[in-house]
């Protein structure tokens, strides 16, 4: 990626503490009582769980809960294009290339009835009767209900949620990438 960034932005899920307290309190309850009952031979529950599975239920939790803390968003626009970053799941940068992109622009969505709630989701579009072609529309996002809308010239469709979307709708209109 070159120096010549004109827009960044990093979001993340970790933006309620209430929440991020209450995931961690679960999370630690659990590996408390866990460890209750394998080391101390207390049960757990009135229908107790094996050993194995506590830690099993234990292990898939702990990853779900870093994931979840771990993930981010990364957008950055240049003259290039936009490059976007979802940790943990892309360790680099993917460019869209300006010359791929027949459309930009900065809308309101809703989340749940457009893309069945935030993260990295995709939504198939139905098929189209005569060449049967499917086309998969894209979300990467992670609170709120304003988005960068990419249109490809395939047609497939990217949104990549915004906090700072006048932001982003001013330097679209500077580069030239923002239809009025």
């Amino acid at each position: 990626m070159k120096e010549d960034i004109v827009f960044a932005e990093t979001q993340s899920f970790r933006t309620n503490y209430f929440f991020d307290i209450s995931i961690i309190a679960i999370d630690s309850f659990l590996i408390y009582k866990t460890i209750r009952q394998i080391v101390y031979g207390e049960i757990f529950g009135n229908n107790p769980a094996s050993d194995i599975m506590l830690l099993v239920i234990c292990a898939v939790l702990l990853v779900i809960t870093v994931l979840f803390f771990s993930f981010t968003i990364h957008s950055v626009i240049n003259q290039d294009g936009i490059y976007v970053k979802l940790f943990p799941f892309m360790f680099g940068y993917k460019l869209y290339r300006w010359e791929e992109i027949a459309n930009v622009d900065v809308i309101k969505y809703n989340p749940i009835r457009n893309y069945r709630g935030w993260g990295y989701r995709t939504v198939f579009a139905r098929l189209k009767l005569f060449n049967l072609k499917i086309i998969n529309n894209r979300a990467f996002t992670v609170s709120g209900n304003l988005g960068m809308q990419i249109e490809f010239l395939t047609g497939r469709k990217l949104l990549i949620g915004t906090r700072k979307a006048e932001e982003l709708m001013e330097i679209l209109k500077k580069l030239g990438k923002l239809k009025d």
